[in-house]
């Protein structure tokens, strides 16, 4: 059975195609768009990698909302998720590859996410939908049946769920992380426009965590959306890997801070923590010290 790396969770287009007929196999379509939440689903259900199956970041990868401290994208219950999970064929036995259109932004949640619950065999495809697509791979665009789980699909019965356990060294949770904030390794993945308070697109109140060092995930990638080398991303990263202390990232709502933890493990260091609520529930308590200069 193939196995995948788990100190370099990422899968080229050529090996994924090797793999398309093996059993256990199971590809999930991410792709997704802040401000239009159906181009995703809608762009899967017109054309995918064959056998690929959606989860959409809101409904699938994420839970309600509530009072905002949880983030604009709080983490879903997991045993909720893992009863997904289920339904759509995962199990301890099950290869998973994920992938979206944004440079692995949404996968690297999903994988993040399978990766705090135990699972490992898990990686991202390195160039997501665009690399598959100008590899000249096979694409499936007939009409989807129900066993591609589109979302809002709740046709199938709940099924049990693999037990397995959540490693907490994988995150760090608010409570621990506001008392600790002057002590931390902390890393603000968002654009720097954002990160400087210069240009806040999308939550209400601009600035940064004080503290925070800003490491925009976008560096991670060259220009056609595939990850740079290990040797490369090894210099971006060491620098905060050479502190006493275990990095935290964050970035706006949880998802593309998990981008730089995955570029962080192609290039070989140990698993640092997510600050999951990070800035949109940072701001959703208005006593909480904010920065706008670096």
């Amino acid at each position: 059975m193939p196995e995948i790396n788990p100190n370099n969770p990422i899968i080229e287009p050529a090996q994924l195609a090797k793999w398309l007929e093996f059993p256990t196999l199971l590809i999930f379509d991410c792709r997704f768009q802040l401000g239009a939440p159906g181009v995703g689903s809608s762009s899967y259900q017109q054309s995918r990698i064959p056998g690929a199956k959606y989860l959409h970041l809101d409904e699938d990868l994420s839970g309600p909302i509530a009072d905002g401290s949880s983030g604009r994208h709080p983490l879903p219950d997991m045993a909720s998720f893992w009863s997904k999970m289920s339904q759509l064929g995962v199990d301890e036995h099950s290869l998973v590859v994920c992938y979206d259109a944004s440079g692995g932004a949404y996968a690297s949640r999903l994988w993040w996410m399978l990766r705090w619950s135990g699972f490992v065999n898990v990686c991202v495809l390195n160039g997501g939908w665009q690399a598959w697509n100008a590899s000249g791979f096979p694409v499936d665009t007939s009409p989807l049946s129900g066993e591609h789980f589109i979302p809002g699909d709740t046709s199938k019965q709940e099924l049990s769920y693999p037990e397995f356990e959540l490693l907490d060294r994988y995150r760090v949770k608010a409570a621990d992380f506001e008392q600790d904030l002057a002590h931390s390794n902390l890393v603000d993945s968002r654009t720097n426009d954002r990160f400087l308070g210069q240009n806040e697109v999308i939550d209400p109140v601009a600035g940064h965590i004080p503290h925070a060092q800003n490491f925009p995930w976008v560096d991670n990638l060259n220009e056609d959306g595939t990850f740079k080398s290990k040797i490369v991303l090894k210099e971006r990263f060491q620098p905060l890997f050479e502190s006493a202390e275990r990095p935290t990232f964050y970035c706006g709502s949880g998802v593309t801070a998990c981008h730089n933890i995955l570029a962080s493990q192609i290039a070989g260091f140990p698993m640092p923590s997510l600050y999951a609520e990070s800035w949109s529930g940072w701001i959703s308590n208005p006593d909480r010290p904010i920065q706008t200069e670096a």
